[in-house]
């Protein structure tokens, strides 16, 4: 799986990227599983990428794969709240952790800025399913 930080200050538009993309790559409301984490526009999701919109040049036009988002990031303990609630979401629709090909998730800071590596952790402990 693939991570991708998107890292900036508050109100830059992390989530709006994020929206943006989950409408994009997943545009039918039964190709999401996905849950709000708080009173504001954050969300924890996986999604079916639309196999028309697949890449030629990597061969993988007409396959189907999933990406997870999680918009609310901004700290290890939010990371780690909301990896629990994807991996709620992986088990509850029966998907498989090795499904999802891509993880993007939002933080205040860069990945290399996560002072004690909080952040690699918790994500390479999903990764592997501890």
């Amino acid at each position: 799986m693939k991570v991708i930080n998107i890292s900036g200050n508050p109100n830059t538009g992390k989530t709006t990227l994020l929206t943006m993309l989950r409408n994009q790559v997943s545009p039918l409301p039964n190709n999401r599983f996905e849950e709000l984490t708080n009173e504001k526009r954050d969300f924890v999701g996986v999604y079916t990428i639309d196999p028309r919109i697949s890449s030629e040049k990597s061969n993988d036009l007409g396959r189907t794969y999933k990406i997870a988002i999680i918009t609310e990031g901004d700290s290890a303990w939010a990371i780690h709240k909301n990896l629990n609630v994807l991996e709620g979401l992986i088990n509850h629709n029966q998907l498989e952790t090795q499904e999802i090909k891509c993880l993007f998730f939002t933080s205040h800071r860069l990945w290399g800025e996560d002072k004690g590596g909080h952040y690699e952790t918790i994500i390479s402990n999903f990764r592997s399913g501890t």
